[in-house]
């Protein structure tokens, strides 16, 4: 009797484990179904389980791996997507699906030649627009203005209402100066579809500009809705939040993206000057040493640096931050200022 009962249990344990996939519930089609599900709810994480749950179940899914290299180009895993993207085109998934994706992932990564490399052949009129786009961003990135004036010609030319192509249309007209037309194609972008998050983000950028500040608030505010992960826009949120003294805004986005990223420079900045707006010296010469490596992009940093360990009463290193400053920014008067306010207290 007892061995029977054995018997049955096994046999039992034998068809749920049939059933179960060694532990996953149903094929790798089921568990692909369920990804894009979740996907379709915005829930990545749960989809990436299920993906990789997929090709455990059968490494060669062509859709899976898709999926997955989609996912992680819109979390910013760059060399996962590129990697998962590739796999998936050898496996036979669509080139429509697949080419402007992996150019995205290449252009991402600073590899703009072969971004231009990528073929158009075979492709629907909207994704070689798509990917035309894609490659006058290429384009850009390495000086070929005209190139790129080129390629969102043709692209446009293929699919008038390509958002990516009307994107880089304003991209271009942006880094030329020509702000109206930047404006224009951006504007264009945002009645076919007011989701676009790029749009708001660009379009805060030129309001920013244009000094208008209650403008461009706006728009980056709709950026941020917009876009997951969007750390740019926080930072120049909360920048514009401090110029204007709104200090309690500036810190709540601060705050944001602290948490997500500890040890990046440009949070730390805003926090370091925060700390040395609110008088906390100590605290802002932790912060703004945090944020120093990256003077280049923030040379106010060695300013507001300088200024805190000056108020330490740190000659030494306040004078070296100073003349730093003064080196890379000779015109500003308030670093001159600083810089002769400490030679001053030194006895020079």
């Amino acid at each position: 009797m007892k061995s029977i009962k054995q018997a049955g249990i096994l046999a039992l344990c034998a068809l749920l484990l049939g059933l179960a996939g060694c532990g996953s519930s149903g094929s790798a089609a089921d568990h692909v179904a369920r990804a894009n599900a979740f996907i379709a709810e915005s829930d990545y994480k749960s989809a990436t389980i299920e993906l990789k749950n997929a090709l455990q179940l059968d490494n060669q899914s062509a859709e899976a791996r898709f999926l997955l290299g989609k996912i992680y180009l819109e979390s910013g895993n760059i060399p996962s997507a590129e990697k998962e993207l590739r796999r998936a085109m050898q496996l036979g998934w669509a080139a429509d699906d697949v080419q402007p994706a992996l150019a995205r992932a290449l252009l991402a990564q600073g590899e703009y030649d072969k971004v231009r490399e990528i073929s158009t052949t075979g492709l629907s009129s909207a994704v070689e627009a798509d990917l035309l786009a894609s490659q006058a961003r290429a384009a850009m990135a390495q000086g070929d203005s005209w190139d790129a004036e080129e390629l969102i010609d043709k692209a446009l030319a293929r699919a008038p209402d390509s958002t990516e192509a009307l994107l880089a249309s304003a991209r271009l007209h942006a880094s030329r100066n020509e702000l109206e037309a930047a404006s224009t194609a951006l504007n264009r972008v945002i009645a076919l579809d007011p989701d676009e998050g790029r749009a708001w983000s660009l379009l805060g950028d030129i309001l920013a500009s244009r000094q208008d500040i209650a403008g461009a608030m706006d728009a980056y505010e709709k950026s941020i809705a917009l876009q997951r992960n969007n750390f740019g826009d926080l930072f120049k949120r909360a920048g514009l939040n401090l110029q204007q003294g709104n200090f309690e805004a500036a810190q709540a986005d601060t705050t944001t993206m602290l948490e997500k990223a500890p040890q990046h420079p440009a949070p730390n900045y805003i926090q370091g000057v925060l700390h040395y707006q609110a008088g906390n010296y100590e605290e802002a010469i932790s912060s703004l040493s945090t944020a120093e490596p990256a003077f280049k992009q923030f040379p106010l940093v060695l300013f507001f640096l300088a200024s805190a360990q000056l108020q330490q009463g740190n000659m030494d290193q306040a004078a070296g931050l100073a003349g730093r400053f003064h080196n890379i920014a000779p015109d500003n008067v308030q670093g001159r200022k600083l810089l002769a306010t400490i030679r001053l207290q030194q006895g020079k």
